[in-house]
């Protein structure tokens, strides 16, 4: 229902934690394990990893961090959560 990519982010993680039962962390080798298993789209540990790590906080909470991403920065991510999801 999101169409800034910020919210589609942050949406798209709610999903994931959702059908997972994960946060966080915890979330990782849950989701990259069951993307793992669909080899023609290429997803690996380290770009779910990624979103769930590296760019959630400084996407959600850019005013407590040095480096914040604005749209630009999140729509290649919002393309391939989108073909995760």
């Amino acid at each position: 229902a999101q169409e800034h990519p910020a919210g589609c982010f942050r949406e798209l993680l709610r999903v994931f934690e959702r059908a997972f039962r994960r946060r966080g962390r915890g979330l990782v080798p849950r989701l990259s394990e069951f993307l793992e298993q669909r080899p023609g789209l290429g997803f690996s540990k380290k770009e779910v990893e990624n979103w769930i790590v590296g760019m959630r906080g400084q996407t959600a909470h850019a005013s407590d961090k040095e480096t914040f991403y604005v749209a630009a920065d999140l729509r290649p991510l919002v393309a391939r959560m989108k073909l995760a999801a």
